[in-house]
């Protein structure tokens, strides 16, 4: 970077520092010519290439506001991005088709009706994407998965309630749908929980919800947590009936390979048009300028490049630890949920051999929501929502699965421990038939295989990791040292390349045992796990002295909503606050139809339309010498036809006006060929 160009900034201008992150800065590479970022005034400077961020690029770059789009990262979506699984994960019989597997980290559905899907079909975005739509709905009620009734049919053909409860849910439902006209009737409610409301509805008259109604409706309908006021509960109970059957039995809809496609969807509306997107490369710090209202006047990036600009959009993975705002008081202070902001998303990542909850149709399976209310058999202090991906989704290959979990929490592996005990089981699955897409997996006994016997190939002391480097598939084990019983395998074949070793005879053949059958476990069996936890502080962009910089927006991280009406919302805002009275995303022009204006268009034009006469008067001669020569090759065919008795004086006149015909336009090049008396060329 120039320090006479620091310097001078440094006269009337304050350096604000924004390399303290929680990841890593873009490397500083040498700056070159192709390094350069077009030297303009920008109109905002976008940091980071999360959902809110990608649709704030696009919908400025849509009423043509110069944007500079930069990542710090070799990929797009930041923490909504979507990521494969490394190579040396154990994946059994898919290692070798982990580049298959697309992992969420923020993983999130579409409601029907949603603000996400208005916005999707509004801008015509939604041509860049392909969705699914999610199969059931499941709830972990009394100790049992269920299934919960969606649509006005589903009600009167569940077994789960009995008939005066249909009877119950079908006029509250109702009432939710129309809440909004009948304010009256939860009016004294409005601010209070929904879970009250719940207890004693309709007011006035004898509470008709029971216990267990009351409780799908709040995590199964709505959504909610305990703690979500009445009227939000309503819109939101509200929200879910009137996505219900837009595009299927379900509410909701899953993004085919995973919902990082959403951020790059919006990417790529805003460089189509003109937005500049730059990865691996960053801001190295803000300027601002000491004025009585403080504000950005451009940004350094990791290269040394001063940039001018007039607005600074940044995701908060960007920000200084100075800008973040963690207490209560100071989050409620600035207007925000302290509850939320003091508590982090605890996600979790599985990848498992079959279906928690198998369809009874034969069909392509769908993906299923479970939600999973607070309780103390599943020491979970908030909802648990449980979405399941088959290979159907572009999520993983044929064969296996992708779970995701989702909860406010603090650690992760404490928030779903008794979750992931209570469906899935921790070992590695006896049989292990490699897909047909997948190679064969090598064994060092090749020869016994062919007499019907198998010998374990790998070591049973192996780690994943040194079985993947020796070529050989990685021995499968109990996840507790105590726990070493094999899992029983429902094909009369076993491929003992992942067998546990202690269960076998000398021939390779599991031992047989009369209680085989009473111990098959027939859970979910877990290849790999991915726990992780993200922060979700709330940032407020301040120079070192403490003033409030005004054209600065932080982004709000992801968070464990289920839905994404609070991301398309803080989006529009944004967006406002920088051009207000615009238009947000209005709808794209169809391809054929997007024309980009050139300098010197009126110059061009005109040569165009001097070239267009030229080309015009240059067809006419054309068709006006075709047509002579036409008439002389007909004058030509008649004087073929004469007898042979004709002069030569006429065949030499007929053979010198040809001649002189083909000279005179022999630029000509698709010119007929005149043709003597004989039938050959001239």
């Amino acid at each position: 970077m120039d320090t006479n160009v620091v310097e001078r900034v440094e006269d009337m201008e304050e350096m604000v520092d924004l390399l303290s992150g929680s990841l890593p800065a873009a490397k500083d590479q040498p700056t070159g010519k192709e390094d350069q970022l077009p030297d303009t005034e920008y109109d905002a400077i976008i940091l980071g290439t999360g959902l809110v961020e990608s649709i704030v690029s696009a919908a400025l770059s849509r009423i043509g506001k110069a944007v500079l789009h930069l990542d710090r990262n070799m990929f797009y979506g930041a923490e909504c991005s979507t990521i494969p699984v490394t190579e040396s994960s154990p994946l059994g019989p898919f290692q070798n088709m982990w580049r298959r597997f697309n992992l969420d980290r923020s993983p999130k559905l579409l409601y029907a009706r949603g603000a996400m899907v208005d916005l999707l079909v509004q801008s015509k975005v939604s041509r860049y994407l392909e969705f699914r739509g999610v199969g059931r709905t499941l709830s972990y009620i009394d100790g049992k998965m269920v299934e919960v009734p969606c649509s006005a049919a589903d009600v009167f053909n569940t077994t789960l309630l009995k008939l005066t409860e249909k009877n119950v849910i079908k006029r509250f439902l109702t009432f939710c749908l129309n809440h909004d006209q009948h304010t009256a009737d939860y009016q004294d409610f409005a601010s209070r929980p929904f879970k009250e409301y719940l207890s004693v509805w309709p007011v006035g008259k004898k509470p008709q919800l029971s216990p267990f109604l009351q409780r799908l409706v709040l995590h199964c309908i709505a959504m909610c947590s305990e703690q979500v006021s009445t009227e939000d509960g309503l819109k939101a109970t509200q929200y879910y009936l009137r996505s219900i059957g837009r595009y299927g039995n379900t509410p909701f809809l899953w993004p085919m390979y995973g919902s990082g496609e959403l951020p790059q969807a919006f990417c790529r509306m805003s460089a189509v048009f003109g937005g500049i997107f730059v990865l691996n490369r960053s801001l190295k710090s803000v300027v601002v300028t000491k004025s009585e209202e403080e504000r950005c006047s451009g940004a350094v990036c990791n290269l040394g490049q001063k940039l001018k600009c007039k607005w600074i959009v940044m995701n908060k993975e960007y920000s200084p630890s100075s800008w973040q705002v963690r207490s209560e008081a100071q989050a409620s202070s600035h207007g925000t949920d302290s509850h939320t902001d003091r508590n982090s998303v605890s996600r979790l990542v599985l990848i498992t051999d079959r279906s928690l909850s198998p369809s009874s149709s034969d069909g392509v399976e769908d993906p299923f929501l479970l939600t999973i209310p607070p309780s103390e058999e599943m020491k979970t202090q908030h909802v648990a929502h449980l979405l399941e991906l088959p290979s159907s989704t572009g999520a993983c290959p044929s064969g296996c699965y992708i779970v995701q979990m989702t909860s406010l929490g603090s650690t992760a592996e404490e928030d779903f421990s008794a979750i992931v005990k209570t469906f899935f089981n921790s070992k590695r699955p006896v049989s292990t038939t490699p897909p047909p897409s997948s190679p064969p997996v090598s064994t060092e006994a090749s020869s016994s295989a062919s007499e019907g016997t198998e010998d374990t190939a790998a070591r049973s002391d192996a780690t994943p990791a040194e079985a993947a480097a020796e070529g050989t598939a990685a021995p499968c084990t109990a996840a507790t040292p105590e726990d070493d019983t094999a899992i029983s395998s429902d094909k009369p074949e076993l491929d003992n390349d992942c067998a546990d070793p202690g269960n076998t005879d000398v021939s390779g053949t599991p031992a047989a045992s009369e209680s085989s059958a009473e111990q098959e476990d027939t859970r979910p069996v877990i290849y790999e796990r991915f726990y992780f936890n993200q922060s979700n502080p709330v940032c407020t962009p301040v120079t070192a002295s403490g003033v409030h910089i005004k054209n600065i927006f932080v982004t709000t991280p992801t968070n464990a909503e289920l839905g994404y009406s609070s991301l398309v919302k803080e989006a529009r805002e944004v967006f406002d606050t920088i051009c207000p009275g615009e238009e947000f995303l209005p709808p794209a022009p169809e391809p054929e139809d997007i024309c980009f204006d050139r300098p010197g268009d009126d110059g061009d034009k005109a040569k165009e339309s001097t070239d267009a006469g030229s080309s015009e008067q240059r067809a006419d001669d054309n068709d006006h010498q075709e047509s002579t020569e036409a008439g002389q090759c007909d004058e030509q065919e008649t004087e073929c036809k004469q007898p042979s008795g004709s002069s030569s004086a006429e065949k030499s006149s007929s053979a010198g006006g040809a001649e002189a015909s083909t000279e005179g336009n022999s630029s000509c090049s698709d010119m007929p060929v005149s043709t003597d008396a004989t039938g050959t060329s001239d």
